[in-house]
């Protein structure tokens, strides 16, 4: 569901009942704040489904005091530490 589908969505919840005269102040306030509230909790799930992309690291190596070799690693692509 994109961001048209959900105004096209509140539109109708809140103007609806608005046309036929059924809501007092106090009942559409409240509407509103629902809807606002489900509008933030859709933007936070959509957040949740957001990722970064992925980080690709050069292939080198460190070699280790011990003799032992490291490759680089994380999001920084920094060495590992040696062991």
């Amino acid at each position: 569901m994109n961001l048209r589908h959900i105004s096209a969505a509140v539109a109708l919840a809140v103007l609806l009942p608005i046309a036929a005269g059924a809501l007092s102040v106090d009942e559409l306030t409240a509407q509103i704040q629902n809807l606002l509230s489900q509008v933030a909790q859709l933007q936070r799930q959509l957040k949740s489904m957001q990722t970064t992309p992925p980080v690709a690291c050069t292939m080198e190596a460190k070699i280790c005091p011990d003799g032992s070799s490291v490759g680089r690693s994380g999001p920084n692509c920094e060495f590992a530490t040696c062991p």
